[in-house]
């Protein structure tokens, strides 16, 4: 009896010396350095605009980009070049917001993933919800220092972005960051 009270106590002894010695975890949660320059996060504006609701020019300007995105090669939603350059997102987008002018009432589901700088998915973020023609989300950690690229994904019923790999994408770089802390998106119906 006595030798087997002696065992227990030494592994006991042994487990509390142990449970002592053992270093605590760390959290998993990496460390943010935007935070410092974005205390609210990066944030993704997306406004969707009606073709029929913009004036003749800015009309005329969006088929002539639109016809542009179409002829573009993004090798099935493979390729990021493909995204890169005029495109009515990144040009006439801005544009309209300036002006006010014609925004869609429409309401849907954003589909966003992360991509790696190959264009390789490297992970679903999940969704943004579009009420009235206007969706806004606050991302989940920083895409920029992995080279991440954001995908949206489009419904099928809008005519911008334009079809790629059988949906309609719109690739936001991390580069095209900058400094910045939001930055909007646009998409359009007929």
């Amino acid at each position: 009896m006595k030798r087997s009270m002696k065992r227990c106590l030494i592994i006991l002894l042994v487990l509390a010396f142990s449970a002592c010695t053992v270093a605590p975890q760390t959290s998993p949660t990496p460390k943010v350095a935007y935070l410092q320059s974005c205390p609210n996060g990066l944030r993704i504006v997306a406004h969707v605009w009606s073709v029929a609701g913009i004036g003749a020019d800015h009309q005329k300007e969006f088929w002539g980009l639109r016809a542009l995105a179409e002829a573009r090669n993004t090798r099935v939603a493979t390729d990021p070049a493909g995204y890169r350059g005029d495109d009515v997102s990144r040009t006439l987008g801005g544009r309209l917001r300036e002006a006010g002018e014609g925004r869609a009432k429409v309401n849907f589901d954003l589909a966003m993933v992360y991509r790696d700088s190959a264009g390789r998915v490297a992970g679903p973020l999940g969704s943004m919800r579009v009420e009235r023609g206007i969706g806004l989300i606050t991302l989940v950690g920083d895409p920029r220092p992995n080279g991440w690229i954001l995908e949206t994904i489009w419904p099928a019923h809008l005519i911008s972005p334009v079809k790629s790999g059988d949906e309609r994408r719109l690739w936001l770089s991390s580069d095209e960051w900058g400094n910045r802390c939001e930055k909007n998106i646009h998409g359009f119906v007929a």
